[in-house]
């Protein structure tokens, strides 16, 4: 009998490498997380004033809209309303960066954008929808297509399984759970691609919000650091965006929902007095699980900007020198310390 094969040196260690890697960016990723939910702590009111100026213009026209019946006002009102998304990114940018860097900041400027600047915003963000739409929409059907023809399978067996006896009801039962769970892992796959789509928009808009760019260095900027870190990036747009979807989930549910409900239960579901006030606490909800998802997408081109211009290295040899003129300082200085790598 001839020896079984044995794993390679070099694929073993490839192995460990993408398992290190992998760790490594995870582990990155989270603190990227935590530090953009402390900057939200820090300045927790400046970053709500923008929200608000976003949300309460729409919901505010959504609901006349709806109430007068007026197709035509909705339109008007949601193109009015469309500048203020940039407005909102922009903003929070700004702010996000003056609280990192400790710099004093009026948040009322941060909110002012060209108008030629924003032309190139609303060019740039259409043309990356499309793009990220069609890139979405294949890798849906290429993972769904399979998933849904799984589900009809296990459906169509449990189906078939039902009338064998036991054993028929048995594969049945498991026909339908099988199903059920790919159903829901092919549910739960699509929100999460699709919550990946919009945070990468959020982070390739970033090159517009900072600096004093023109359109074509903004797009290069985009474009280059859209394809820096590949995997990183993916990473990173992934677990924010289902951090922020269950954020979302977790403050619309209890501040939206949770808090009108005795007024609902006291004046009944048909009051106008209790759904205005039910309206209101949802757009308080939205408005309080809305920020963070622009301050880490601002802290994660933050990263790699100052990882290709080299100031996080020159940073880390300007401590490494502090702390050298320290050490030479002291009583004792013997041994030399090595520069970070």
């Amino acid at each position: 009998m001839s020896p079984l094969p044995m794993p390679s040196p070099n694929a073993s260690a490839s192995r460990n490498a993408r398992r290190h890697s992998l760790a490594t960016d995870s582990a990155a990723a989270l603190r990227l997380v935590d530090a953009g939910l402390l900057l939200y702590r820090r300045g927790f009111v400046s970053f709500l004033l923008p929200t608000a100026i976003l949300i309460v213009p729409l919901a505010m026209a959504t609901g006349a809209a709806i109430i007068s019946e007026n197709f035509l006002l909705l339109l008007l009102l949601l193109l009015l309303w469309l500048p203020l998304p940039f407005m909102f990114l922009q903003s929070l940018s700004q702010i996000t960066l003056n609280l990192q860097q400790g710099t004093p900041f009026n948040v009322w400027r941060t909110l002012w954008i060209n108008p030629v600047r924003l032309i190139g915003m609303l060019i740039y963000s259409l043309g990356f929808q499309i793009v990220a739409q069609t890139a979405s929409s294949t890798i849906s059907f290429v993972c769904i297509c399979p998933a849904m023809f799984g589900f009809v399978f296990l459906a169509s067996a449990g189906s078939v399984g039902a009338g064998g006896g036991v054993f028929g009801a048995a594969v049945a039962v498991v026909g339908v759970v099988l199903g059920s769970i790919l159903l829901l892992a092919t549910y739960l796959f699509s929100v999460v691609l699709t919550g990946a789509t919009l945070t990468s928009m959020v982070y390739a808009m970033q090159p517009f919000m900072q600096g004093e760019h023109t359109f074509g260095q903004a797009l290069q900027e985009s474009i280059a650091l859209l394809g820096y870190r590949l995997g990183y990036n993916i990473l990173v747009w992934i677990i924010t965006a289902t951090l922020f979807g269950v954020l979302v989930l977790v403050v619309s549910l209890a501040v939206g929902t949770l808090l009108p409900l005795p007024i609902l239960f006291v004046l009944g579901s048909e009051s106008p007095l209790a759904q205005g006030i039910s309206a209101f606490a949802w757009v308080c909800g939205l408005i309080l699980a809305l920020p963070p998802l622009p301050i880490w997408m601002t802290l994660l081109y933050q990263e790699h900007q100052q990882a290709r211009d080299g100031s996080d290295l020159r940073e880390q040899v300007a401590q490494w020198q502090q702390s050298q003129l320290q050490v030479a300082g002291g009583p004792h200085n013997d041994a030399p310390v090595a520069p970070p790598a």
